[in-house]
């Protein structure tokens, strides 16, 4: 019966005494952090960020460029394009606002606010190709000459 007690103090208190033993042994603290799926979102919601800011400063050029072109229109069509330019203008501005606020508070959200403001994006593009189409005959005094 002693040797069992024996044995048993032995065996429960052996790994006590083994602790810090093997200096070997690493220390999971030491290892480096896997990266996180937020610090992966992190880094696709700032490159999505920074492609759109590129698209939208390319986008404010052909805007830019449909103005100039606005002011070569007769009277009527002008008045309307320069509405057109404006309203384009300000759909620009609201969205480059939005994109700045862009953060990422999960994969989730994530994948929803880009879906959404790829939606706005694709939304305004439309706009652009239509005025621009609908006033691109520079001699043009109205939006339906020519047809």
């Amino acid at each position: 019966m002693q040797i069992t007690r024996q044995f048993f103090l032995v065996a429960m208190l052996l790994p006590f005494f083994l602790v810090g033993c093997d200096d070997n042994v690493s220390d999971p603290t030491d290892l480096p952090p896997e990266p996180s799926v937020d610090s992966t979102v992190s880094e696709e919601v700032q490159a999505f960020k920074n492609q759109m800011k590129q698209n939208l400063q390319e986008m404010q050029q052909q805007i830019n460029r449909l103005a100039e072109r606005a002011d070569t229109l007769g009277a009527d069509a002008k008045d309307q394009a320069q509405l057109a330019v404006e309203d384009l203008s300000d759909r620009r501005e609201a969205l480059s606002r939005r994109i700045d606020a862009l953060s990422a508070d999960s994969a989730e959200a994530w994948a929803d606010t880009k879906d959404e403001v790829t939606k706005s994006w694709n939304e305004l593009r439309d706009g652009l190709e239509s005025v621009s189409n609908r006033f691109r005959n520079d001699n043009a005094t109205t939006p339906d000459a020519g047809q």
